[in-house]
Order: structure tokens, then C-alpha cells, then sequence
């Protein structure tokens, strides 16, 4: 009888454990790839806070391609947008990662979620809004986090003049139903044209 209980027992720790790690989640990342989704920590993934204000994917800005090949090995350069880029497709969405070069130096990094439709991409923006209210602690300048509810763009600046955005984009060609989170080196380290 005590066999048949440990057995059953067995039986049942075997069967939950496969079956738990057999489940596909594909909104989380098990390989430690900067360019995966972890929703739970989106902007832990993509936006660095330093002392002085923000890093994308924290790579030290001005670095050449071959510091942010290291970090993504599987991006490919786009010579006519002088940007390294990935792409990392999920069943309900797509990550697109973009490393802006000037010059062949790293000055701006963009994360792209690009829902499949309106619905998921609604149902994101609430979670969007929450996360960066827990990662930035202050509010956004000129707006408030409500106004990414209502498609608006808000920006946080640091002290050294680096930017970070979100951009929710509802209506567009290739930007429909994406949330994009840019982050822009400072000014004097690298100048460029504000959106």
C-alpha cells in the first residue's frame, strides 16, 4: 500500500513538473537576450538610469558597432539608415530593436513592440502607463503618463540632455499598433534632429 502511495505520489511530482516546463510563454525570456520581452520589467531591458540620466540597453553611448554586435550578435547593419538592427517575432507581436550609429558611434537606441492587432495593443498601453510609473518615479515633461492612453507621446529628460520616449503609434502604416521606446544620447555628445 505505501507503495502504491509513493508511486502515486512520484507519478504526480513527474507529471506537474512536466507539464509545467513543457508550456509554451512566449511573453517571457529564459535566454537572457536584451532583445527579448520580459513584460513584467520592459524598461529594466531597455532603459539604463545613470546619475546624470539615461542609456539604452546599457551600452555606453559613442560605442562602435562592434561593442553593440557583441551584445546583439544576431543584428544586421542597415548602411542607408546607418543603424544595426533585430528582429524577434512572438505569436501575438514582434520586437524590433534599433541601434542608431552617427558616424559608426552608437548616439540612440529604439524598442519597437509591434502588436499583430488593435486589441492586444490596447490592452499593453495600461501596462505600458504602470511600468513607467514604477521605473521613473517622476513624471513625464509637459504631460502626464495618462496622455500615452490617449496615443500621446511622453518624454523624460536627464540632467545631461539624453532622452527617453513613448511613442504609442495606434494608426499608421508600418507603426500600427506599436509602442515604441526610444532613448536619444545627450545633445552635446551627440547632435541630431528632435522629433
Amino acid at each position: 500500500m505505501k507503495l502504491k502511495f509513493l508511486c502515486l505520489i512520484l507519478s504526480t511530482m513527474f507529471l506537474l513538473t512536466f507539464v509545467s516546463c513543457s508550456q509554451n510563454n512566449s511573453n517571457v525570456s529564459t535566454s537572457g537576450d536584451a532583445n527579448d520581452l520580459v513584460e513584467e520589467d520592459i524598461f529594466g531591458n531597455v532603459v539604463t538610469k545613470t546619475d546624470n540620466g539615461f542609456k539604452f540597453q546599457n551600452i555606453e553611448w559613442m560605442s562602435n558597432q562592434a561593442v553593440i554586435k557583441e551584445k546583439a550578435p544576431e543584428a544586421s547593419y542597415e548602411e542607408k539608415l546607418d543603424r544595426l538592427e533585430t528582429h524577434k517575432k512572438y505569436d501575438d507581436r514582434e520586437i524590433v530593436v534599433l541601434y542608431h550609429m552617427q558616424d559608426d558611434k552608437f548616439c540612440g537606441g529604439e524598442f519597437l513592440i509591434k502588436f499583430n492587432n488593435e486589441s492586444d495593443y490596447e490592452a499593453y498601453l495600461p501596462k505600458i502607463k504602470e511600468q513607467a510609473e514604477d521605473f521613473f518615479k517622476e513624471p513625464p515633461m509637459g504631460n502626464s503618463l495618462d496622455d500615452l492612453l490617449d496615443g500621446k507621446e511622453v518624454v523624460w529628460e536627464g540632467k545631461d540632455k539624453s532622452y527617453v520616449r513613448i511613442i504609442p503609434s495606434g494608426e499608421g502604416d508600418y507603426y500600427k499598433n506599436v509602442i515604441t521606446i526610444k532613448v536619444d544620447a545627450p545633445m552635446d555628445i551627440a547632435p541630431r534632429d528632435i522629433d
